[in-house]
């Protein structure tokens, strides 16, 4: 049970991440390299102390570890769909259900792993069905071999 509770926690946390509802505070960046993308912008200066609060956006590129299709075609967790847009090919896995905070409504998430690396975003099920058609992984190892 607890093992389940904390895997719902560590997708809720990345879910709330990647959508840039969640604050973290202070964190330390592991990445290959580090640049300041724009200049700093203070948003906020207390009256009282002057104290600023100054926003830094930041160009990371970090190391990810590659998804290698034969790996996610051999998991039974994983179905391939097509971008339709542009052709490419990327491995979906179904994550927790989410509830909206705002309507109470809940909804499937699924998470996309593509050749870069795993879980490189997140999609909510109506996203995935807008943007993506099912390929079935016979014909999707087909179209990675051409």
């Amino acid at each position: 049970m607890f093992d389940y509770f904390y895997e719902t926690f560590l997708e809720t946390i990345e879910y709330l991440k990647q959508k840039g509802k969640l604050d973290d505070g202070m964190e330390d960046l592991k990445a290959a390299s580090v640049e300041i993308a724009e200049p700093p912008q203070i948003l906020h200066s207390d009256a009282l102390t002057g104290a600023r609060t100054v926003y830094y956006k930041l160009d990371l590129k970090v190391a990810a570890k590659p998804a290698r299709f034969v790996d996610l075609a051999q998991s039974d967790l994983h179905q391939f769909f097509q971008d339709r847009r542009d052709g490419s090919l990327v491995a979906v896995r179904r994550t927790l259900s989410h509830t909206d905070p705002e309507t109470g409504d809940r909804y499937q998430m699924f998470s996309i792993s593509k050749p870069a690396g795993r879980n490189m975003s997140y999609l909510r099920e109506n996203e995935l069905n807008r943007n993506y058609r099912v390929v079935p992984k016979k014909q999707s190892g087909n179209m990675v071999a051409q």
